[in-house]
């Protein structure tokens, strides 16, 4: 009975959904992004040969050369801070080895 009463009731309270700055910056600015960038791509080595694993990039695009950006959170434990700017890196390195300039 105690259990109904105390645990039951706080499973049942959901809190509502995060959103991060950047994910309302893509929602509102969506219809203008898409234009022009692939929004939560996922980069393979079928896009870029020397890609040995996928990076999921923010938004990417072609200016003249690949652009991509990625979002980063910095409020995030220092691991995933450094898995994500890692991911860019060797996004960046397999361009360049692939002989392509990239931003």
């Amino acid at each position: 009975m105690l259990y109904s009463k105390f645990v039951d009731n706080a499973v049942a309270v959901s809190k509502p959904k995060f959103i991060s700055a950047i994910e309302k910056f893509k929602e509102s600015k969506q219809p203008v992004l898409s234009r022009y960038f692939d929004i939560d791509k996922d980069i393979t080595h079928k896009e870029v040969p020397n890609l040995i694993v996928p990076v999921t990039v923010t938004l990417i695009g072609e200016n003249k050369v690949p652009t991509f950006v990625q979002s980063v959170d910095m409020e995030r434990y220092a691991n995933f801070l450094t898995t994500h700017i890692s991911e860019i890196l060797f996004l960046q390195k397999a361009f360049s080895s692939a002989g392509k300039d990239c931003q």
